[in-house]
């Protein structure tokens, strides 16, 4: 259960920290020495340890690991435990996450809106979870992450609503990567977690994302997006000021309200200040440094690293049957033709027969589902799936009669996918 409410807090993703130290106030310097005592400072936890209501005790394992761009520390009172994914399946831990934009910093935990998680299962100071927006367990707290040359430390003081008081120091060491690159917009800003290039006819554009993307055409399902072109001789690594010289085209994208859409012209900039610094480092690897205010909002964006060609496409997994979590290779096809119908037989690794049949209308290209035909069918296993049968079913197939090649994608939405792209036996 517990293992369960970490997998989901860590899709919400989360981290914090807090440096505590007291200074008490000086003497004013009256000589009275009769007066009421100062309160001597409340002294630091030492490194991996934690108190609950000042009651000390040990941290005798401690993992820092990386999860995507995120980073976190786990840690148990149980000894002899050495990676976060063992710690977080003991009965007593604590889980401190943070997103690159928190790493070197110290934040309030009920006010901060970049992307921590905080968890314990401490005897006596149960935490299931406090994130941006997710603080109802506390009344108030802070936290600090650093991150220097792999050794991450954390600190944390949090006041749960109940009033106890849960303080931690955990440190640990472990070659992790954090992405440095940032996107903004006015006052969002967030990692930049994607990015493309093009280069066309002596202009290069680079598209930037949040989005966790892999290929250009997911640009359109991100929640929002920025693009630049400019002429390719001025990707040079000097800073250039908008003009119609400098500038082609700058935008923003916002897939979730078109009324942000931003777009300006060299010619044509809308008011639009600004500049841009772009180097080319090698095929496809850019830096570039962009500040752009159109409409009084300000879109930067802070990149190193490579990009992704606007024209590649993901390689598309061919000739496999998948059923109920298992894969198996399909070697061959035959096709048996009678009354309008195609009948395909695929010969394939898992010993069992598959067989489709559908109109031969059906094989010109375009999706086709049960539903559109009784003669639709696929069967495996022993199984028919049908529209009669209650089963959904889409495939795409194109059959060149001529050449006697078959391309089809099958899917039934659960437990039966298959694709066979190749030459066709006709008896």
């Amino acid at each position: 259960m517990l293992m369960k409410k970490f997998l989901y807090l860590l899709m919400t993703v989360a981290l914090s920290m807090f440096a505590a130290c007291t200074t008490p106030n000086e003497n004013n310097g009256s000589g009275n020495d009769g007066g009421t005592p100062m309160p001597e400072p409340t002294p630091e936890l030492a490194v991996n340890t934690f108190s609950i209501n000042d009651v000390a005790g040990e941290f005798k394992s401690v993992a820092l690991a990386q999860m995507d761009e995120y980073i976190y520390l786990a840690a148990t009172p149980t000894a002899g435990i050495t990676s976060a994914e063992d710690i977080l399946g003991t009965d007593e831990y604590v889980y401190i996450l943070v997103g690159p934009q928190l790493i070197g910093k110290e934040f309030d935990l009920k006010s901060e809106q970049n992307s921590y998680t905080i968890m314990s299962y401490l005897t006596g100071a149960i935490l299931e979870g406090v994130a941006p927006e997710a603080t109802d367990e506390i009344s108030e707290g802070k936290a600090s992450f650093l991150l220097e040359n792999n050794v991450a430390t954390a600190k944390v003081e949090i006041t749960l609503v109940n009033g106890t008081v849960l303080k931690l120091h955990l440190s640990a060491e472990q070659k992790v990567v954090v992405n440095e690159n940032t996107i903004a917009r006015g006052d969002e800003e967030k990692p930049l977690r994607a990015a493309f290039y093009m280069e066309e006819e002596e202009v290069t554009t680079l598209y930037f994302t949040p989005g966790n993307i892999d290929y250009f055409a997911g640009i359109y399902d991100v929640t929002w997006y920025t693009y630049i072109s400019v002429p390719s001789s001025l990707v040079n690594g000097e800073k250039q000021n908008l003009n119609e010289a400098s500038l082609i085209m700058f935008g923003m994208g916002d897939n979730l309200d078109y009324d942000n859409y931003v777009e300006i012209y060299g010619d044509d900039l809308q008011g639009a200040t600004g500049d841009y610094t772009i180097t080319k480092k090698g095929e496809g690897v850019y830096a570039a440094d962009i500040n752009i205010t159109v409409n009084g909002v300000l879109y930067k964006v802070s990149f190193d690293g490579t990009c992704v060609s606007a024209f590649a496409e993901p390689e598309k997994k061919t000739n496999y049957l998948s059923y109920n979590g298992q894969e198996y290779e399909i070697s061959a096809a035959t096709l048996t033709e009678a009354n309008s119908l195609y009948t395909f037989t695929f010969t394939n690794s898992s010993g069992k027969e598959l067989v489709l049949t559908a109109p031969d209308s059906a094989f010109g290209g375009d999706s086709y589902g049960f539903s559109q035909s009784k003669d639709f069918t696929v069967s495996y296993d022993g199984k028919v799936f049908s529209k009669a049968n209650g089963n959904n079913g889409t495939m795409t197939a194109y059959y060149k009669v001529m050449s006697q090649v078959l391309e089809l994608d099958f899917t039934d939405y659960d437990k039966l996918n298959f694709n066979y792209t190749g030459a066709v036996t006709v008896k």
